[in-house]
């Protein structure tokens, strides 16, 4: 047990390496967001919404197949080149992705995005299990507060960002130019994520010889199976799960929502999302002060519950004076955000101190598997959705849902006392 003295001491090492961390991380989440949302926007402007739910299962697919492997990666090597080999694809894709964009070539542009899943497949447990090795146990909530809050920024600059660089035209070209600030922007964020990544630091294999998990996509059902004897940690999985699918149908749905229902501008219907964003920084800061490893569950129904109630204000947003509609979509935005960060940040704290030093690779593999199964689902669920109710009224379909986990979460907590 170190003293404070210790802690102190390892804190203050721990914080230029760190830098390196959250600049890596965040970067690669600017990049994925930024991208999507500006091929999202496209889309729906070329009347082609429903790709918007293809993309999506495509970025998450990677996810599903492979993190297994990305687990193994991360416990049977040193996660520093784990992360650098990530940071080298994320480049190349985004430069192959760049022409697709700017060729109008869908193919191309769904390719591209399959590959930043695969690079993220790789680089999230690597990262995220470099945390507790980096901190000691009683920093690492503190340390998640931080990489959420900045991962989250990311989002919100990914997001904000693409609609406004579509909207831009500083010159006349045969291509529209927002659409060639996209490209250049993405290649060179990717080029910066991977200059990060060369100053993170390393740390050798924390269990060099793990078996490959041949298995793959089957070994992290089995898994996840394997922790029904691990309740906590279940519990832990299945709430990152609802945040992660959640959060996927909210922002489908609000692009949708604004360009399509009530004719908002790019720009507009991109900072809808940002707001969304903005209160789950917000979140994350307060779940940094409110939580630790030990209180973490008592949370989860009350965010969940003001997610749900949030959501149905969403879905009443047509009946809400034109004049003041925008306005009071981004604090509804923001509410629900707030929520959503103060239920994700100690779930995400808990299941990277709970596992062992050797498995903990497996466990955010395991996390990334069933969070994008979630994710998947999402995807296809919108383009049903889409295609049987108003954007407003599939709001209220997701308050159903958030109002439902925090009734489950209720009755297992419960049981936990």
């Amino acid at each position: 047990m170190m003293n404070q003295t210790e802690i102190n001491t390892q804190v203050k090492e721990a914080k230029t390496k760190f830098a390196a961390m959250v600049g890596a991380y965040f970067f690669g989440v600017f990049n994925d967001n930024y991208y999507k949302q500006a091929a999202m926007l496209i889309a729906v402007t070329a009347g082609l919404s429903q790709l918007q739910g293809t993309a999506t299962v495509l970025f998450s697919l990677p996810f599903v197949l492979f993190s297994a492997y990305g687990g193994w990666l991360a416990d049977r090597f040193p996660k520093k080149r784990v992360i650098i080999s990530a940071k080298t694809l994320e480049l190349i894709a985004c430069i192959f992705g760049a022409i697709g964009l700017i060729l109008q070539n869908w193919n191309a542009v769904l390719a591209m995005i399959f590959i930043m899943g695969l690079q993220a497949t790789i680089f999230a447990p690597a990262l995220n299990a470099s945390i507790p090795e980096l901190f000691p146990e009683s920093h690492v909530t503190k340390a998640n507060a931080i990489l959420k809050l900045m991962t989250t920024l990311a989002i919100l600059f990914g997001l904000a960002t693409a609609g406004i660089s579509l909207d831009q035209n500083w010159m006349s070209t045969s291509i529209p130019f927002g659409i060639i600030l996209v490209s250049v922007v993405v290649v060179g964020v990717a080029l910066l994520g991977l200059i990060c990544s060369l100053w993170i630091f390393f740390s050798p294999s924390k269990n060099p010889g793990l078996h490959f998990p041949k298995k793959g996509p089957w070994q992290s059902l089995v898994d996840i199976y394997e922790l029904r004897s691990r309740p906590d940690l279940l519990i832990s999985v299945f709430s990152s799960t609802f945040f992660y699918s959640v959060s996927t149908l909210a922002v489908l749905t609000i692009n949708t929502l604004g360009l399509k229902q009530f004719a908002f501008s790019q720009t507009s219907t991109s900072l809808m999302s940002v707001a969304l964003m903005v209160g789950v920084c917000i979140g994350a800061f307060i779940a940094g002060k409110i939580s630790s490893v030990k209180n973490w569950f008592h949370l989860l129904p009350l965010s969940a519950g003001v997610m749900g109630f949030g959501l149905i204000l969403m879905g009443a947003s047509p009946y809400i004076p034109e004049d003041v509609r925008l306005a009071s979509l981004f604090i509804i935005l923001a509410v629900i955000g707030i929520a959503g960060g103060i239920l994700i940040i100690p779930v995400t704290t808990y299941l990277q101190v709970k596992p062992q030093s050797h498995e903990k690779g497996k466990i955010i593999g395991i996390v990334n598997f069933s969070d994008f199964i979630g994710i998947i689902i999402a995807g296809e669920f919108y383009i049903l959705l889409d295609h049987f109710f108003l954007p407003n009224q599939s709001m209220i379909v997701l308050a159903a849902l958030a109002l439902t986990y925090a009734a489950i979460t209720t009755q297992v907590i419960k049981r936990f006392k």
